[in-house]
């Protein structure tokens, strides 16, 4: 089997490994999110399209290995013709060249690369901790979106950026039309546009804090939504930097970040 696995999403296939067929494939569409729904389609057949509340990833999984084995739309009699799982990671650092057994060591590493792909590296993790529970026997298979530039030589993958930014890796640049300034990322995560009457956190409605309690409030709202703990923290009066676009998972969505700014 193979899986692919965003923030809200999880596609996958199940392919016989001698043959290369695909047997079948299908999509877990808004996990966690209201309307959330899984399109299963056996090679051959029709596609079928289920609404079952999926409040979080291990829920697709079991989906996913119910419509695999069910006795009208599945194609394997039961987990165990499952012989392994392979899991699309984009970015595997250095570390990586290509496809990798995944273990325990092997996730801490992954998760060190976390700041090089915040929008995809922790959704793949996500993924795979929660086939690891589902299918504890069946090994895990990562394959890097990054292997490929393993086969670049260094002047081709170094070449005009500043040694330091190589090295490091730990802050980003930011440049507004008012300043230029360099911040680290403090929170990632999902969001809408509400109406005026809802009684919900707004993450645009926050400017300036006066006080420390109103700045504590803002950063355990926006800590309680973060798709991944970044480990940077802030107090009151550092200067933050709020950046969103639209986000098509939910009416009105928004994608944000908030960095600090540190120079």
């Amino acid at each position: 089997m193979v899986i692919n696995c965003g923030s809200s999403s999880l596609k996958y296939q199940l392919i016989n490994s001698d043959s290369e067929e695909v047997l079948a494939k299908g999509l877990c569409e808004r996990i966690g999110i209201d309307g959330s729904a899984i399109v299963h389609q056996p090679a051959g057949g029709e596609k079928v399209k289920s609404e079952i509340d999926m409040p979080n990833h291990t829920k697709a999984v079991q989906l996913v290995i119910e419509k695999l084995t069910d006795p009208q739309v599945g194609v394997i009699a039961s987990l165990e013709e499952i012989d392994a799982v392979g899991h699309r990671i984009v970015h595997g650092g250095e570390r990586f060249a290509g496809s990798v057994v995944l273990d325990d060591e092997v996730l801490a590493v992954i998760e060190q690369c976390n700041d090089l792909a915040p929008l995809h590296n922790p959704a793949n993790l996500i993924g795979i901790n929660s086939c690891r529970e589902i299918m504890p026997d069946v090994p895990m298979v990562g394959v890097f979106d990054t292997a490929f530039h393993q086969t670049m030589p260094k002047k081709a993958y170094l070449y005009g950026l500043p040694l330091s930014y190589y090295e490091k890796h730990k802050t980003i640049q930011f440049d507004t039309i008012y300043e230029k300034g360099t911040y680290e990322v403090m929170y990632v995560f999902r969001s809408q546009v509400y109406n005026e009457n809802d009684l919900v956190f707004k993450y645009y409605q926050f400017i300036n804090a006066n006080s420390a309690a109103e700045f504590d409030a803002y950063m355990s709202e926006m800590a309680q939504l973060a798709l991944y703990d970044t480990g940077v923290t802030a107090s009151y009066g550092d200067s933050l930097l709020t950046l969103s676009t639209c986000d098509s998972s939910q009416t009105d969505g928004r994608f944000v970040v908030v960095a600090k700014k540190i120079a």
